[in-house]
């Protein structure tokens, strides 16, 4: 992914200027093609009803694994 922020100008023009670049361990740029997780975790249902910690199973799986 990319990070970008907006920059003014004189006479109230703006651009956008890429501060930061998200890279894989290996250093693979993966911006507009994604990765394949390690791990696949779908949210339950439930989450999307509450979105709490406590219901968010993702969020478990990563901490149970970074348990490890």
């Amino acid at each position: 992914g990319t990070v970008q922020e907006m920059q003014d100008l004189k006479g109230g023009d703006k651009f956008k200027l890429t501060t930061k670049n998200w890279l894989t361990s290996q250093g693979t740029w993966v911006d507009g093609k994604g990765i394949t997780p390690d791990i696949e975790v779908t949210l339950d249902q439930k989450f999307y009803e509450t979105y709490s910690e406590e219901d968010d199973n993702q969020l478990k799986m990563a901490l149970e694994e970074a348990s490890k």
